[in-house]
């Protein structure tokens, strides 16, 4: 179960990079995880990732992208992204909304 956490005045979000990827999505949560996965197309270099990262999550949120920001991890894959604008039941709201059932959500 991913746990999203409260944190000054907006909400911390554990994630799991995948960079390189073929497309940029985010993958439904499986049982037992503890972060949501997304995969960006861009390369780990120079904080390309981390910038896909933010920006994909910023779209799927609906929340400008200098609202999200990665919090702690910023070399690692598993990091923790601050949503300044939103409660941690908003984003778990909107994350659902968007996600739903499908497999994956894939923004092109």
């Amino acid at each position: 179960m991913i746990v999203v956490r409260s944190y000054k005045t907006g909400a911390l979000l554990p994630v799991k990079v995948v960079p390189n990827s073929s497309q940029s999505c985010i993958d439904v949560p499986e049982a037992g995880d503890t972060a949501l996965r997304v995969r960006v197309q861009a390369v780990p270099d120079k904080g390309q990732a981390n910038t896909a990262v933010c920006r994909l999550l910023a779209s799927v949120l609906a929340v400008p992208k200098q609202s999200v920001v990665v919090h702690r991890g910023q070399t690692s894959r598993q990091k923790q992204i601050w949503v300044s604008t939103l409660t941690p039941a908003q984003v778990l709201e909107a994350l659902h909304a968007a996600i739903g059932g499908e497999g994956r959500l894939v923004l092109g």
